[in-house]
């Protein structure tokens, strides 16, 4: 028989939720600008726990109670990255935008690189799960190095003005 400690249920509810809110996006139908928005918006918050986490590792004395629950939704976030693409919510929308026309152009390859950043997320969240702020570091640089790799193909890179 399984027992759910109630943070762990809390946590899943959570999850759950979030899932089915950006499961919401696709199966409202979102396309065009909208879809680009919600998009950034989503990796906006993304960005925000990465660094969170980042600057928490940086203290010398990671605190379990800011690693978790950043750690939590970049994995749960990272499960809806290819739903935030569908076709027609790049640059043809005129709105700003890093996103190439090569992640749907070779959407094989795009889905790899997110499924890669969704395993590295996977993995931060669960070593952050057992409190071993040690491992924290280098599996977030495992993340790093995932999103590094999806940027580098498929987000255009800063103009220098």
């Amino acid at each position: 028989m399984a027992v759910i400690h109630r943070n762990g249920l809390l946590r899943t509810l959570t999850t759950a939720g979030a899932v089915l809110a950006a499961g919401a996006v696709v199966a409202a139908g979102l396309t065009g600008a909208d879809a680009l928005k919600d998009r950034q918006a989503h990796m906006k918050e993304m960005g925000k726990a990465s660094k969170a986490i980042a600057d928490e590792l940086k203290t010398g004395k990671a605190d379990p109670a800011v690693i978790k629950p950043n750690a939590d939704k970049i994995a749960t976030n990272s499960k809806n990255i290819p739903t935030w693409f569908p076709k027609g919510s790049g640059p043809e929308t005129g709105l700003k935008t890093k996103a190439l026309p090569i992640i749907w152009t070779d959407p094989e390859e795009f889905q790899t690189k997110a499924h890669n950043v969704q395993v590295a997320a996977a993995n931060l969240d669960a070593v952050a799960d057992t409190g071993d702020m040690a491992k924290v570091g280098p599996a977030a640089k495992e993340l790093g190095q995932a999103c590094h790799s999806c940027h580098e193909k498929f987000q255009a890179k800063e103009k220098d003005d």
